[in-house]
């Protein structure tokens, strides 16, 4: 059972209308609103707090690992009533800090930054009120739904926790696993050989790793992130480029990848492969 309740919005119209009305665009952060400081659109939660004794926390999670080194962003703020306080953040939680109980907000979408249509911050808190904003819904059809989950004294990760059992089938063996990936040395695909992946197969054993994920530069076809391509590669219409463009590479794996293979699970861990997809056409 999950202490919460998960909402989504729909519009539904022409052009992007709902209820015979265009979308209304949000409100910036630095412009004209209310009095109470919160924009009257883009809302999936208002709330008036019961108390002006709330910490919260805000909690980022983001993509990109080539450019993060800090997937996960944390900030805990003190409510004040006469400070505006905005944020970005997929995970939000409301909590009383003397006791510890409170509620969290959890948006079931992609970081901002990847959203298609994602403008302002994700929540605006101000003399007393608490709003989470941008519902998705840019024109017609579903936006993002969110969870409101409730819990008691110190109760935050238990609630997340089922929250998540509840929406993903939990198979045992695949929960937590550790993957290291090549592309994480820098060089891009320019180490990828068969004598340097068997090396990585032992490395990440000895780390404790629990898989080695072989990132670009197995394949014989080229990508444009090649170190050799320098741009000219290809990124989409891989089988239009060349037909065996996921075939092992001839001279990086002359055996295949079974020796790499075999060196990997001798260490005792499992193997996978990058591969991307492409829209090719078959016209």
């Amino acid at each position: 059972m999950v202490p919460g309740v998960t909402c989504r919005l729909e519009l539904v119209g022409e052009d992007g209308t709902g209820d015979g009305g265009p979308v209304a665009a949000a409100v910036p952060i630095d412009g004209e609103t209310p009095a109470d400081g919160l924009p009257s659109d883009d809302l999936c939660e208002r709330w008036t707090l019961a108390t002006r004794h709330l910490d919260l926390l805000a909690v980022d999670l983001l993509d990109q690992s080539d450019d993060r080194g800090n997937p996960v962003q944390e900030r805990r703020l003190r409510l004040y009533p006469n400070e505006r306080i905005a944020v970005a953040a997929g995970i939000l939680a409301l909590e009383d800090p003397a006791s510890g109980a409170g509620v969290v907000l959890v948006r079931h979408a992609a970081p901002g930054h990847a959203r298609p249509w994602a403008p302002g911050p994700d929540a605006l808190a101000f003399r007393g009120e608490f709003a989470l904003r941008g519902h998705g819904c840019a024109g017609t059809g579903q936006g993002y739904a969110w969870t409101v989950l409730v819990h008691g004294p110190g109760g935050r990760p238990a609630a997340l926790h089922r929250l998540a059992r509840s929406r993903r089938r939990r198979v045992s063996g695949r929960e937590g696993r550790f993957i290291t990936n090549t592309w994480g040395d820098g060089n891009r695909d320019g180490r990828i050989a068969e004598a340097f992946l068997v090396g990585e197969a032992a490395a990440a054993a000895g780390i404790g790793a629990d898989a080695l994920q072989i990132d670009d530069g197995w394949q014989r076809g080229t990508t444009a992130n090649s170190v050799a391509a320098r741009g000219s590669g290809a990124w989409d219409g891989f089988w239009a480029a060349d037909p065996e463009f996921w075939a092992p590479h001839a001279l990086r794996m002359p055996q295949g990848l079974g020796p790499v293979a075999d060196a990997a699970h001798e260490h005792g861990i499992d193997v996978g492969l990058w591969f991307a997809g492409s829209s090719q056409s078959t016209v």
